[in-house]
C-alpha cells in the first residue's frame, strides 16, 4: 500500500474564521512541515474540506460557514 497524507478541513472558517481558535492556528506550522516532508519523499498529499450550499440543513445548526465558493 502506498502512503498518503490527508489534510482535513484546514480552511479559513475552521482555522482563523468563524470557528477558528488559537489551537487551530498553532497546528498550521506543524501541518506545513508534514506537507513539506511528505512532498520531499514523494508521498501523495490530499486535501479535503467542508463545503455547503445555501440550502444545506447543517446551516440551521451551525449557521453559515464554509460556503461553497467563498473564502471561508
Amino acid at each position: 500500500m502506498d502512503d498518503a497524507l490527508i489534510i482535513v478541513d484546514m480552511i479559513h472558517d475552521f482555522v482563523d474564521g468563524k470557528f477558528g481558535s488559537e489551537n487551530a492556528k498553532k497546528i498550521v506550522p506543524k501541518i506545513r512541515d508534514l506537507i513539506n516532508r511528505a512532498r520531499k519523499k514523494g508521498v501523495l498529499v490530499v486535501y479535503t474540506c467542508d463545503s455547503h450550499k445555501a440550502n444545506d440543513p447543517e446551516l440551521r445548526v451551525w449557521g453559515e460557514h464554509a460556503m461553497e465558493g467563498s473564502w471561508g
